[in-house]
């Protein structure tokens, strides 16, 4: 999961992770980009809920909470959470696909409540392999 702070000057971008090696490349590419880039190693799912709840919108900075649409963390986080914008996606391949044939790979929610349709917004990408896969059909 990830935190993305805004504020007139800067962003900065926390990744979560219990396992700091995976976030680290992350954060390498990411640093590119951005100059304040950082890992967040949490060792419970509780704790990374627990930040992600607390980096709230101020009038001095606004929060985007991203990560997959399976997290039922970060979507909770989003719920209740201060968070301007709430980016939940998830990634298609062959593999999910076929483990998941009737279309439940990617999960979403239809809102009703106003305020959470605009601050929560499901995204679905392809992977390289599913991009592949489509290329050669066509």
């Amino acid at each position: 999961n990830i935190s993305i702070n805004h504020d007139k000057n800067t962003t900065r971008i926390s990744i979560l992770s219990r396992f700091p090696e995976h976030a680290q490349l992350y954060v390498d590419t990411l640093a590119t980009k951005f100059t304040n880039v950082h890992a967040v190693e949490t060792d419970t799912g509780e704790q990374s809920f627990c930040y992600l709840i607390s980096a709230g919108q101020t009038e001095e900075r606004t929060v985007e909470l991203v990560g997959v649409s399976m997290s039922s963390f970060l979507i909770w986080a989003g719920y209740l959470s201060n968070a301007s914008l709430v980016r939940l996606y998830s990634i298609t391949s062959p593999a999910r696909v076929a483990a998941f044939p009737n279309g439940t790979h990617f999960f979403q929610y239809n809102y009703t409540n106003p305020i959470l349709k605009r601050k929560i917004v499901f995204e679905l990408y392809d992977s390289e392999e599913q991009e592949q896969e489509i290329l050669s059909v066509t």
